[in-house]
């Protein structure tokens, strides 16, 4: 279906154009570009400094070194993984380009049928390089130029698919008890106890939040839509694939509200200012996990930083504020 030589040419193709397309809030040139969960997430953003009337603060990132992981693959759909050194994708502040330093993107390339472009299916971020990742592995070792990657390791103690849905069930533990669940297979990083220990922060499921309101959050998996990408580390298994989130939140009390203030500084640029009975918010994780051969070295994330949790933000309003109604606070 394609070379590591073909697939080099792919990046070094579509990179120029999805830097501009994002750092300019292109959403038609991002939907030429994108798909999947990827998809979701650049237009998020974009519609999200749309509606705030702002700008995404997305940087164009240059397009340094890189390795390409490309399976051998005979028919479609396919895909490869491309891991690429550059910068932070968001800018150091709301008035600047400069990017918010360094960082290394993990994308899966994706081509549905033969008609089909390659497109970005999922991309997700890490502060290191190629050859340091969060969790110690060198990238560049298992990309060798213009050879194809082996294929993945099936391990036997678990399987690709269980590992994404037992990360929604960690981060759904979390949300619940506000701790990890117990004989969990994940190894401390960012996007296993990281993000759990931001799950609990906002406040258990039910219980009242530091920001005055009540919540729920349940994670799930949909891999069918989402997609789930396997490639080989040796005797370990790369696999990138999605969680995704739904949290509800209301007043702590009976006759209360939510508040999204004039600067829409609370809930986001999705939200109109106003008062609110109930706000909904989906969230999305795009994950990178090495599952080791076996149970003994667990589960690693490898991806996870430099990106947001939210993809959406809707809500049952109450009433709407004055035009030049001052910002607010949570509730």
């Amino acid at each position: 279906m394609i070379t590591p030589t073909a697939a080099r040419l792919v990046l070094a193709a579509v990179w120029g154009k999805r830097e501009l397309a994002r750092t300019s809030d292109d959403a038609d040139a991002i939907k030429a570009l994108d798909t999947s969960p990827e998809l979701a997430r650049d237009m998020s953003v974009t519609i999200e400094a749309r509606d705030r009337g702002g700008w995404s603060q997305r940087v164009q990132r240059p397009l340094e070194r890189s390795v390409v992981l490309v399976p051998q693959q005979m028919r479609f759909p396919a895909s490869f993984l491309a891991v690429v050194q550059t910068t932070s994708q968001w800018s150091a502040s709301p008035v600047s380009h400069t990017p918010a330093g360094l960082a290394t993107a993990l994308l899966v390339f994706t081509r549905a049928s033969r008609s089909a472009t390659w497109r970005v299916a999922m991309e997700t971020n890490y502060h290191g390089t190629i050859e340091q990742t969060s969790v110690g592995l060198d990238l560049g070792a298992f990309a060798a130029p213009a050879t194809f990657s082996a294929p993945a390791s099936q391990p036997a103690w678990t399987s690709p698919a269980r590992a994404i849905r037992e990360l929604a069930a960690f981060y759904e533990h979390y949300a619940e008890d506000g701790v990890a669940p117990p004989h969990s297979p994940f190894l401390p990083s960012y996007w296993t106890t990281g993000q759990g220990e931001q799950i609990a922060a906002v406040g258990l499921n039910g219980q009242v939040s530091p920001r005055g309101f009540r919540n729920h959050v349940t994670y799930t998996t949909d891999l069918a839509a989402d997609g789930r990408y396997q490639f080989g580390l040796g005797a370990m298994n790369l696999t990138c694939g999605t969680v995704r989130g739904r949290e509800i939140a209301k007043p702590a009390e009976a006759g209360g509200y939510l508040n999204q203030p004039a600067d829409r500084a609370n809930w986001g640029g999705w939200l109109a200012p106003g008062a609110y009975s109930r706000i909904t918010s989906a969230l999305m994780h795009q994950v990178c996990l090495v599952i080791a051969p076996t149970s003994f070295g667990g589960i690693q994330a490898i991806s996870g930083d430099d990106e947001d949790d939210d993809l959406n933000v809707v809500g049952a309003l109450l009433f709407r504020y004055p035009p030049d109604s001052p910002p607010g606070q949570a509730q």
